[in-house]
């Protein structure tokens, strides 16, 4: 009874530590778990998004709007083969029938009762299906449509239809790096089983009686017999429906297995040392048993508290050293297993910084002194310039090296107790709490600057890495860290658009300004085909004496704000993308008035269209498309000047350069606006065979009799007509300008003393244009 009495405590505290270590491990095997569903589902949710935007693009092409030609087919049969992740890909018409098809079909198939044809159908929108016998392609699949809309009726001809393999998905699962022993599987919203890992075709179809619901962990029993902590979260929304769920289960057993194995290695020693105690005297009882056990029990409790300090003296019976030392072994496994989990859920694993997770409570803690000592600290959001480039181009092993780096030189200037951390990506975080600092945060800056801009070697590669930062301060810019970190990437956004490598400092303006481009830019999606309007400038001829051109300019006409300048909304539309919907739509509207514009001046009467370097860049901006509606109008390429800028030829991309070749071979002309602005050379002017030079208002603006900028346009104009070139003037606003530039032969003029830039109807009835004669 004795014995029992004091062999109890030992036993409580081996268990309770056995019981207290594999909730910690549980507990951060669930944050594995959630990070690793996330991650997949993340890059699974992308492909699948894309898939919209890639329908959304299919169904504007010509090929498709006219489902029932044999065209539509030999374009499907094309386009399928460039991305492997569609077996086919087909435009069933509106009553079902498929005529449109990548493969060639050896029956006819009709659609019409698939739900999510009728969707799309009625709905007028994009629409994801569920698990299926897919009849054209004759493999079991998931299936995604979008409406064809034909642009003139605004009837819906058909539906685009991309159809993606079970076996893709189970491919995916199996890409995606699990953890060994991991199970996971997507169904979709009936729940029917479309993927799975390891897999297992026979299963595909099922359906999944689901046992958790989203965004909690759970440990459960496979029919395997291994316990899996399983994870589900939605993978795809469509119109306010869950599309797919993805579940991921990761095995608990090895995470465990340690912790059980020292365990009961510990109770089976303690137990044999208990049963020697019947034969140990009553001394031996007092001096080597009772003390040494007290010693482990309060290792024990302060083992449960997260503290081991072990004791290298060994008093006692041979039997308690033994227990002693499996203790130490027990709790040393356990500690380490606890460090190096911790490491892994805070640090990061490329660089051994802090993580966000970790940034994210050591600043929430440095805020927390700051505050109760009424101080401030600073936070530096470094970003580096251009480091995807050395992803692309070198590889990401090269730029793992970079970055490894990059971190290495920051720890050597980021000291104890300030905070260094990599956020993720190429994004690094300095935190400066302290305020006896020999330098100046200016200085500290450019000291980092400095340090990042020289060279970095990685294998045969001399590599240069600039950064731009970010730099906010609480409490002045923020009272959290969430809004801190914000206010630091809105500086260091500012530092990248002022010409990076550089810092900025925080200012409620930035703010501002990013919510009233964010607004801005979610106004302008909805306003290219409703509130946008294409005005015309007329050039003047100053030879035929009479207007034969004129330049289209698209203008915002905003039922809130009114008129916003083109200054204002072009850089943001080039810098969202937004820039080809609005091209594409003035040239729309350039080809529906140009019958006009003829017939009120001449059968040679031309309009200018300006295009932007990004969409030069951008694989949408096709000739074809242009070609085909202008013919579609009776129209010709010669009728279009198309007005580019010298960053254009600038741009070493071979398919800019292509692109604006073939423009120029299918007979459109090509301007060079801005000309005397830039950095224009004579060898680009002359291998793309410029057809005129656009004066900028600059030089036009202070024209007198015997000024050096007279003089500067005398020799452009000269150098352009011993090239083949004509010039345009642009902005000449009053007589004296207009006879200056004519008398020194300029071949036309633009600009306020013709007209000002006016809607079609003013244009078309209004043609006196002339205000000055020669």
């Amino acid at each position: 009874m004795l014995v029992g009495l004091i062999t109890l405590p030992g036993y409580f505290a081996i268990t309770a530590d056995m019981l207290e270590s594999r909730q910690q491990a549980l507990h951060s095997l669930k944050q594995q778990v959630e990070i690793t569903a996330k991650d997949v589902a993340g890059l699974q949710s992308k492909i699948l998004s894309d898939t919209e935007t890639y329908l959304t693009y299919l169904v504007k092409l010509p090929e498709l709007q006219n489902p029932v030609g044999s065209a539509c087919s030999e374009f499907l049969s094309k386009i399928v083969k460039l991305n492997p992740l569609y077996v086919n890909i087909g435009v069933p018409l509106a009553n079902g029938d498929l005529l449109c098809n990548a493969h060639p079909l050896n029956r006819s198939v009709n659609v019409f009762d698939r739900p999510y044809f009728q969707e799309a159908l009625t709905q007028r929108t994009f629409s994801i299906g569920t698990y299926q016998l897919d009849r054209a392609a004759n493999t079991t699949s998931i299936n995604f449509g979008y409406p064809v809309i034909d642009t003139a009726t605004d009837a819906v001809r058909g539906v685009a239809v991309a159809v993606v393999s079970l076996a893709w998905w189970t491919q995916y699962l199996e890409s995606s790096n699990l953890p060994e022993l991991s199970t996971a599987f997507i169904t979709d919203s009936l729940d029917t089983l479309v993927a799975n890992y390891p897999a297992d075709p026979d299963a595909l179809g099922r359906l999944m009686a689901q046992s958790n619901s989203y965004n909690q962990a759970e440990v459960l029993l496979g029919d395997d017999g291994i316990r899996r902590m399983q994870y589900r979260l939605p993978l795809l929304h469509n119109n306010d429906k869950e599309s797919f769920s993805l579940t991921i289960g990761v095995p608990t057993d090895a995470v465990l297995n340690r912790i059980n194995q020292r365990f009961y290695m510990s109770l089976l020693s303690f137990s044999l040392v208990m049963l020697g105690l019947f034969w140990v005297a009553s001394h031996v009882l007092k001096r080597g048993v009772l003390k040494p056990i007290e010693a482990l029990t309060a290792a024990s409790r302060k083992l449960q508290r997260g503290i081991f300090e072990p004791d290298r003296v060994n008093e006692g019976v041979i039997e308690l050293v033994q227990l002693k030392r499996q203790f130490e072994q027990m709790a040393e496994t356990r500690l380490e297993a606890e460090r190096q989990i911790w490491i892994q859920a805070n640090n990061d694993s490329l660089t051994e910084l802090p993580n966000r997770y970790l940034l994210n409570y050591q600043l929430s803690e440095a805020i927390h002194h700051a505050k109760q000592g009424g101080v401030h600290l600073d936070l530096l959001l470094l970003d580096l310039d251009n480091f995807k480039d050395i992803n692309d181009t070198l590889g990401h092993e090269t730029g793992d090296k970079v970055l490894c780096e990059v971190a290495g030189r920051l720890k050597g200037v980021v000291k104890a107790p300030d905070l260094l951390a990599r956020l993720g990506d190429d994004e690094f975080t300095v935190v400066l709490t302290r305020h006896d600092y020999a330098v100046s945060l200016d200085d500290f800056c450019h000291q980092i600057l400095k340090l990042l801009a020289e060279p970095i070697h990685v294998h045969e590669h001399r590599l240069f890495v600039t950064t731009s930062i970010g730099i906010a301060s609480y409490p002045a810019d923020a009272g959290c860290v969430e809004e801190l970190l914000k206010s630091a990437d809105q500086a260091m956004f500012t530092a990248k658009r002022d010409g990076r490598n550089r810092h900025r400092y925080f200012d409620p303006a930035m703010r501002e300004a990013i919510l009233h481009k964010r607004e801005l830019i979610a106004d302008l999606r909805d306003a290219i085909e409703t509130e946008l309007v294409v005005y015309y400038q007329p050039i003047f001829d100053c030879q035929l004496q009479r207007i034969t051109k004129a330049e289209a300019l698209v203008r915002w006409l905003h039922p809130e704000k009114g008129l916003i300048s083109p200054a204002e909304f072009i850089p943001l539309a080039e810098e969202c993308g937004l820039i080809i919907a609005i091209g594409q739509r003035v040239f729309d509207q350039v080809c529906q008035d140009l019958p006009a514009l003829k017939s009120a001046y001449d059968d040679g009467f031309q309009v200018s269209i300006n295009v932007s370097p990004i969409q030069f860049a951008h694989e949408e901006t096709q000739l074809t498309q242009w070609v085909h509606l202008l013919n579609a109008h009776n129209l010709s390429c010669n009728d279009i000047i198309v007005e580019i800028t010298e960053g254009v030829m600038l741009d070493p991309n071979c398919e800019t350069i292509k692109k604006l070749m073939v423009f120029r071979d299918h007979g459109m002309h090509v301007a060079l606006d801005d000309f005397g602005t830039g950095y224009s050379s004579l060898a680009y002017i002359y291998q793309y065979d410029i057809d005129y030079f656009k004066i900028d208002q600059c030089f036009i603006s202070t024209l007198k009799v015997g000024s050096d900028t007279l003089a500067l346009c005398e020799a452009m104009v000269l150098m352009a007509h011993k090239l083949g070139i004509q010039v345009v003037a642009e902005g000449v606003e009053t007589t004296e300008q207009a006879e200056l530039i004519s008398a020194i032969g300029c071949d036309f003029i633009q600009g306020y003393l013709i007209s000002k830039p006016q809607p079609l109807s003013v244009l078309v009835s209004d043609r006196k244009g002339v205000v000055f004669s020669s």
